[in-house]
């Protein structure tokens, strides 16, 4: 005997495939080489900057995920219609780009504002709805966008035949 009896383990066994089955219908098969763990630099996110976040891109969309040492993780999931497509961006283009987001955000003010300057050279950059992420881009990221991007092109494609059916 153990300390575990056979009735409980099936009961375990069957609480973790009912939760695989609502995963699998929320957001799909998780894609093939589609999931990296990268610092979050900077954006409008719920994550602490310069944390770790886990990304892994789904048939529907991306999982954004942190872990907590104390407490529950943070997760947000952003469907792909909402999503725009992901970016690897030099320091110079991210630069660019949120010198232009505090312009339009702080007007005049912008200019008077500290610029933040971030030591990497490569960027991945989320955007949707009116949030944004700057993630740093490291050995698998080139791989994690082309597969989401292109797991997001079906999806779109797979919404839009279905809308032309109704």
């Amino acid at each position: 005997m153990g300390l575990f009896s056979d009735d409980e383990r099936k009961r375990e066994k069957q609480e973790r495939e009912r939760k695989k089955q609502e995963m699998l219908a929320l957001y799909g098969m998780q894609l093939p080489f589609a999931s990296i763990s990268t610092p979050y630099v900077e954006g409008n996110l719920a994550f602490p900057l310069n944390s770790f976040v886990d990304l892994t891109g789904y048939e529907k969309g991306i999982l954004l995920h942190q872990g907590r040492l104390f407490g529950e993780g943070v997760s947000q999931f952003i469907y792909y219609d909402h999503l725009e497509p992901i970016a690897i961006k030099t320091e110079e283009e991210v630069y660019r780009d949120v010198s232009l987001g505090k312009l339009i955000l702080f007007g005049p003010l912008a200019f008077g504002m500290k610029n933040k300057r971030v030591e990497r050279k490569r960027y991945l950059l989320l955007s949707f709805d009116e949030y944004f992420g700057i993630f740093t881009c490291g050995f698998g990221c080139p791989t994690f966008v082309l597969n989401v991007n292109e797991a997001r092109m079906k999806y779109l494609n797979s919404l839009n035949k279905e809308d032309a059916t109704s």
